[in-house]
């Protein structure tokens, strides 16, 4: 942790060095430019399975204490952050690290009341109707397509006359795209979405937008 931080104020001090020694070449007046001491920013992130995970790709963009500071978010709640970062921002987290973030967070900084997973909903009540596509939908999907739009791609929205322009007609063309995306857009294998539950997605999506 304190290595990443260090790391980082390394960076940013070389960055104000070459500034410094650019506007000294390009002949402006050094005594107009002011420095500034930062402090020293030290998070202790609660130990647990992944936060060495969690520190190490938090840490690229912003300090930890962004977490430290959040309320205690269902697991939910942190899946669709950790997707954002991932899918909006760039975030270099691949899927198996994200789990592992996702878990720890959920874990050490969410709810005492985390809801089941679909697989744990389905050992629970393998007879029952379990989460709607609607659950589902707002779960795994709305970060990025809320009412049915495109945060990523506004030419690519659920919309059915848009969904058709991609050959995009059936429950089964849908739950291809998740399981084997384009650019941009996460996986959804079958440990993060069953195949009944992301049939109840698809067909959300073809009746809703």
């Amino acid at each position: 942790m304190k290595v990443l931080i260090a790391l980082t104020a390394a960076i940013f001090i070389s960055v104000i060095s070459m500034q410094l020694n650019a506007a000294s070449i390009e002949g402006v007046d050094e005594s107009t430019v002011k420095s500034i001491d930062l402090p020293a920013i030290e998070v202790d992130l609660k130990e647990g399975a992944g936060k060495d995970k969690t520190a190490a790709f938090c840490n690229i963009c912003h300090s930890t204490d962004y977490i430290t500071m959040q309320p205690r978010f269902p697991a939910d709640t942190w899946s669709a952050i950790v997707h954002k970062m991932i899918v909006v921002f760039g975030a270099p987290v691949n899927e198996d690290d994200s789990r592992a973030i996702i878990n720890y967070l959920s874990s050490h900084y969410g709810t005492s009341e985390r809801p089941a997973s679909s697989e744990m909903q389905m050992k629970q009540n393998p007879d029952g109707p379990g989460p709607t596509g609607e659950e589902l939908f707002k779960r795994n999907c709305a970060v990025c397509h809320p009412g049915g739009g495109n945060t990523i791609n506004p030419d690519k929205t659920l919309n059915m006359d848009h969904l058709k322009t991609h050959g995009i007609k059936k429950a089964e063309d849908i739950i291809r795209i998740m399981r084997n995306p384009g650019p941009g857009m996460r996986t959804f294998d079958e440990y993060a979405v069953p195949d009944k539950d992301a049939k109840k997605i698809a067909e959300y999506i073809l009746k809703t937008f």
